[in-house]
């Protein structure tokens, strides 16, 4: 047997079995004080409302919210109903994991797979109706895209980063930090790039200019949510 395939099926063990776990969990646990909060002061309010962060509090995770009111609609009240949109994001999370180790040393890539999903105070936030889970989920997709960028300069992967990094920054605004920072990891490397080959020239303008239709898009996205969170000084809570 090849050993990808000794990994992917070593992956495939793993993941069901957390994925197993969290369900159980996500079934049977009652609701936090958090998830209580959210679903009595957002979810149904309008999906405009929750988008444009028309309540500013920071415990409105938006993409989170928004997904608890579908959930809702489609499967009814309860617990299960209300955590399943970040047990699906749980197996974006995996996918990805797996996607990004696939092509390293089975032991390694068998290693590194296992501790990503069974990290428990990470993987229990996939179990709740909260945006944790959705933005380490949307995270470890934008990585991914953000790689293959490097690697492939293939406009998929440039939108497909930008989408998942702003999906990441709706399910949690901390992700704002993890946003900025690819962006400037990505010319930081172009000019590390330039100076380790020479017949390519770091130009910061040329550089950027495929991510200024992303990055605008996401911009027009966040500025409202964002400036609320300024206006209500929520990035001071606690």
């Amino acid at each position: 047997m090849k050993a990808v395939n000794k990994f992917a099926l070593t992956a495939f063990f793993v993941g069901v079995t957390i994925f197993t776990y969290l369900c159980l969990k996500a079934f049977a646990a009652s609701f936090t004080h958090d998830e209580s909060f959210t679903y009595l002061n957002y979810v149904h309010d309008s999906a405009m409302n929750i988008i444009s962060f028309s309540n500013y509090y920071t415990n409105n995770h938006i993409l989170n919210s928004l997904f608890m009111k579908y959930s809702e609609l489609l499967f009814g009240t309860s617990e299960f109903a209300l955590r399943l949109p970040n047990l699906l994001l749980f197996c974006v999370y995996m996918i990805y994991g797996y996607l990004l180790f696939r092509k390293e040393n089975p032991v390694i890539a068998v290693s590194v797979f296992t501790l990503l999903c069974c990290c428990g105070q990470l993987t229990d936030l996939f179990g709740l109706a909260r945006g944790y889970g959705l933005a380490c989920g949307f995270m470890l997709m934008s990585l991914y895209y953000f790689i293959q960028l490097l690697n492939e300069r293939k406009t998929t992967s440039i939108y497909l980063f930008h989408l998942s990094a702003l999906f990441a920054v709706l399910s949690n605004f901390t992700l704002l930090d993890f946003y900025a920072v690819m962006l400037l990891i990505y010319n930081i490397l172009m000019a590390i790039e330039s100076r380790l080959f020479p017949g390519r020239k770091y130009k910061p303008v040329a550089l950027n200019k495929i991510h200024i239709i992303p990055v605008l898009i996401s911009f027009i996205v966040l500025y409202e949510p964002v400036r609320r969170l300024f206006k209500g000084d929520n990035l001071n809570f606690g």
